[in-house]
């Protein structure tokens, strides 16, 4: 009787173990693709919101001061004559100012160039004062280095984000830094800035607003429009926790909307929403 008493204390012990195990890597598959969703969210809109802001500013620049959509808002001011360099130029957005996509933007972004952009080795370094999109503050600073042409004549350059952090409504904070060659494959032969479309490649990484690290790299090159608010095609890998996914953002066709297909280890899929 001792030794059968034995037996099943053993066999239950083996038993709760196992089960044990199998509750545990549950829940980390559970948390592994809850900190995959929000690091592809975060990272996602860190680039969406940059960009579409850089987008906004190159066409408020073009119109003017006072040249929004409104026609009262932002006001531009420069440090020097317009056309002449080197230059600082002002972005300053007040305290409410709804861009031509519906967004709310306030606060200042600060743009310094050592030249006009489409020269060679020309710089422009891009910093934000309290700015907000809608209730999203971007910290942090941009720096774009012109690096000539491509083979098909198509202007390229260097892109380093560096520190960039996103501070959510509700306080969460993302982070991120990285190291792009952006090209600009439509546009370049015009004055205006709304017919620009920038195809980007290269990695970043980053503390998601969930607290984890994570690294990425462009598998496809992400493309935006300038006309567009949000990453347009193109597909990265994210990489959390030693676990790597898959985002495509030409789910939906291309066009200019808010999906990309998020693609887990197993071939299952989930659509998640960029922010608007």
């Amino acid at each position: 009787m001792k030794k059968f008493l034995l037996g099943f204390i053993a066999l239950s012990f083996i038993t709760f173990i196992i089960s044990s195990c199998q509750k545990d890597n549950s829940l980390d598959n559970v948390t592994t693709t809850e900190a995959i969703l929000t690091t592809s969210e975060d990272v996602s809109d860190i680039e969406s919101l940059t960009q579409s802001t850089e987008d906004e500013v190159d066409m408020d620049i073009e119109n003017g001061p006072a040249g929004g959509p409104n026609g009262t808002c932002p006001t531009i001011t420069f440090s020097a004559p317009r056309g002449t360099f080197p230059q600082t130029v002002t972005i300053d957005f007040g305290t409410a100012c709804t861009d031509r996509n519906g967004r709310v933007r306030k606060g200042k972004i600060i743009l310094n160039f050592s030249d006009t952009l489409t020269k060679l080795n020309a710089t422009k370094t891009v910093r934000y004062e309290n700015y907000y999109v809608d209730s999203t503050k971007i910290d942090g600073t941009r720096t774009w280095k012109n690096t000539g042409q491509n083979t098909n004549g198509q202007p390229t350059y260097t892109r380093t984000s560096t520190n960039m952090t996103l501070t959510f409504g509700n306080g969460e904070t993302a982070t991120w830094s990285a190291t792009h060659t952006v090209t600009r494959v439509s546009g370049y032969l015009t004055r205006t800035p709304v017919d620009d479309v920038w195809s980007v490649t290269g990695n970043c990484s980053g503390i998601s607003r969930k607290g984890k690290s994570y690294s990425s790299v462009i598998e496809t090159p992400i493309v935006h429009k300038a006309i567009c608010p949000w990453i347009v095609s193109g597909k990265r890998a994210i990489t959390v926790e030693g676990v790597t996914r898959s985002l495509d953002y030409s789910y939906g066709g291309g066009d200019c909307d808010r999906e990309a297909l998020l693609t887990k280890a197993d071939g299952s899929t989930r659509v998640i929403l960029l922010r608007r």
